[in-house]
């Protein structure tokens, strides 16, 4: 299986955009939830789901005092630019790849990013996402005390790993390379390192992950902030390189992250 794994601030919506705000103000949101009840059926009522709720109306008091739902919907239908919808439609279809979610929006849940995926006919395509607490959207789930658990044995986990991937690559910054190592980065090579039937993979992120993934990484960061023909084929072109499996190197296996996956991973809510 080949696999995208992919963001979303940057790479299909570009930073800064935030037309959204204006269409929820205006009141056009319910009409739109309601049109496209009828158009994507993937059994999400959009009308219920952008209800919110006054807890989430207070954690979400920053954007303008906007429910985190209502603004969801709204940018995947006004933020995301169609062109990178489009291009990403193009990779999908032409090298029959999956997409699994790296962006900070899987913290949203597997199925609502499913649900919102659909709406520009994606949600066919998403295979899982990367490890995440689902602490911070999924607020619901989790006692307070069982998010400080969780939070605690991800950053044993997170942290053991970066360290060692950073010392692994320490040698690129005495060179005068100022990339850096970053957890995104771990974050993905952790993943492939489970099994899976992943035998070629890319992933295109506005933060720069090259230090790590070398050749399956696409650099969106560019004038316009989203994908572009020319990110399309270096995508292509990553994706036709079939060298799975993907093992962390065994300096790498540690007590913490063996710890980790018995009690977050295998038996996680989520579809990772």
């Amino acid at each position: 299986m080949k696999a995208i794994f992919l963001d979303i601030d940057g790479v299909l919506q570009p930073c800064g955009r935030e037309n959204c705000f204006k269409h929820i103000k205006n009141g056009e949101l319910p009409g739109v939830c309601l049109e496209l009840n009828q158009r994507v059926t993937n059994g999400l009522d959009l009308c219920e789901f952008c209800g919110g709720n006054e807890e989430d109306r207070r954690f979400k008091a920053e954007h303008h005092g906007l429910s985190a739902q209502n603004c969801d919907v709204a940018a995947v239908l006004r933020d995301r630019d169609p062109e990178a919808v489009r291009l990403l439609h193009q990779v999908l279809g032409e090298t029959g790849a999956k997409i699994v979610l790296s962006t900070d929006w899987r913290e949203k849940g597997f199925e609502f990013c499913q649900a919102l995926f659909d709406i520009h006919g994606l949600g066919q395509y998403l295979y899982g996402t990367t490890w995440f607490t689902g602490s911070y959207y999924q607020r619901e789930l989790f006692s307070d005390e069982e998010r400080s658990d969780i939070e605690d044995d991800w950053f044993d986990a997170q942290y053991s790993l970066c360290e060692g991937f950073r010392q692994l690559y320490s040698s690129s910054e005495s060179d005068g390379d100022s990339r850096w190592f970053e957890q995104r980065t771990a974050e993905i090579l952790e993943y492939l390192d489970r099994p899976r039937e992943i035998t070629a993979f890319v992933a295109v992120d506005d933060i720069d992950l090259s230090v790590g993934l070398g050749e399956h990484f696409v650099y969106s960061d560019s004038r316009s902030y989203h994908l572009e023909e020319v990110h399309v084929q270096k995508m292509k072109a990553a994706l036709s390189i079939e060298d799975g499996s993907y093992p962390l190197p065994a300096s790498l296996q540690t007590a913490e992250l063996r710890r980790w996956r018995e009690k977050r991973v295998k038996n996680c809510k989520y579809k990772m």
